[in-house]
């Protein structure tokens, strides 16, 4: 266990995990967290999380990478796990389905007039100065002896007013271009 303590009457200690700058010939040290493998059930858990806040906002967590000034900027991976297993579960189902990949905004619990919207969640390529912007690709996994993944796109039900709307459009061209395409 690695904690630090409470403040009784002001903030906690923090607590900081890093590697030193690397010298000039070198790169910085890596950090790695990771649980142990099984043979036997599931590996362990690594869980990532922020305190509860009663009178502010709950804390945020923030992944970044580093920027590469003069070669590519630092790559982030979210990566659920495969499988190679085709065994039965101990209920009798069949295991050996991949891991899955959930994001989502927050929920609010607000009474109704109070105009509290539930957690955005916004996915964006990046911007670029010389060359294209950064593409954003959404798209369903291949099946080699069933059918391809499905996709699901829609807005939920309003209980007391509008549903959401869908827009699906791409913006206006420059002076020396065209709009995009959309081809259904």
């Amino acid at each position: 266990s690695l904690f630090t303590d409470r403040g009784t009457a002001t903030t906690s200690g923090s607590l900081v995990v890093r590697t030193a700058n690397a010298g000039a010939a070198g790169v910085s040290g890596a950090l790695m967290f990771s649980s142990g493998t099984t043979s036997s059930a599931s590996s362990g858990e690594l869980r990532v999380g922020t305190g509860t806040s009663y009178k502010g906002k709950g804390g945020s967590i923030s992944i970044s990478v580093g920027d590469g000034t003069s070669t590519d900027g630092g790559v982030v991976t979210v990566l659920a796990g495969k499988t190679t297993g085709t065994g039965t579960a101990p209920a009798g189902g069949l295991e050996g389905h991949g891991g899955h990949v959930f994001i989502a905004g927050g929920e609010t619990t607000s009474a109704a007039g109070d105009d509290k919207t539930g957690g955005i969640v916004s996915i964006t390529g990046g911007v670029s100065s010389s060359q294209h912007g950064g593409h954003v690709y959404v798209a369903t996994g291949v099946a080699s002896s069933h059918t391809g993944g499905f996709m699901s796109l829609f807005t939920d039900r309003g209980t007391a007013k509008s549903s959401g709307s869908l827009v699906v459009r791409t913006a206006n061209a420059g002076t020396a271009g065209v709009s995009g395409a959309l081809t259904f």
